[in-house]
C-alpha cells in the first residue's frame, strides 16, 4: 500500500464562479496548510415494529464537504486568493468548482472534482500565532474522481 506525505496535497478552484475545470487555479501554494474532504452516506431508517432488537437502514444520499484553512495573506502576490475568499464570502450563495487532489498533481494521481458553496469563512487573529482563516464548504452535485495525464 502506498502512503503519500501531506506536503504533496493541492486544491485547485475556480476564481469566478463560470471557471471551467480546465482553468482551474492552484490556492494551495504558499498559504493552505489543511485540506479536509469528509464524504457522508445519510441513512434511512426502515425498521418495522416486529424487527427485534435491531434496527434496518437504507442507504440515503451522498454528500461531502470541503474544510480549509491557512495563513492570512493580502500581499500582493496572493491577493488573487486572499480576494478569492473575501469575494466568495461576500456574494453567499456563488457556486464555484474545485479539484482536490490528496497526493499531488503528477501523472496517475487521483483527484476529486465538483463545485461547492461557501458556508463560512473566518479570518483568526491572537497574540503569539500567525494570522489565519478557515473555511467550509458544502460540496452540490456530483464528485467525479479522475488522474492527472
Amino acid at each position: 500500500m502506498t502512503k503519500f506525505h501531506g506536503k504533496n496535497v493541492k486544491l485547485y478552484a475556480g476564481l469566478l464562479p463560470t471557471t471551467a475545470m480546465n482553468s482551474l487555479v492552484d490556492i494551495s501554494a504558499s498559504i493552505l496548510n489543511t485540506v479536509d474532504f469528509p464524504r457522508t452516506n445519510d441513512e434511512v431508517d426502515v425498521t418495522t415494529f416486529g424487527a427485534g432488537d435491531f434496527r434496518s437502514f437504507l442507504a440515503g444520499f451522498q454528500g461531502a464537504t470541503l474544510k480549509v484553512s491557512g495563513f492570512w495573506d493580502d500581499s500582493s502576490a496572493l491577493a488573487g486568493y486572499e480576494k478569492y475568499w473575501d469575494d466568495w464570502s461576500i456574494s453567499g450563495t456563488q457556486v464555484r468548482p474545485f479539484r482536490f487532489a490528496p497526493s499531488g498533481s503528477a501523472s496517475s494521481k487521483v483527484f476529486y472534482e465538483g463545485s461547492a458553496i461557501l458556508l463560512g469563512f473566518s479570518i483568526n487573529g491572537a497574540i503569539q500565532n500567525a494570522v489565519s482563516f478557515s473555511t467550509d464548504m458544502r460540496v452540490t452535485g456530483a464528485i467525479t474522481r479522475g488522474t492527472f495525464a
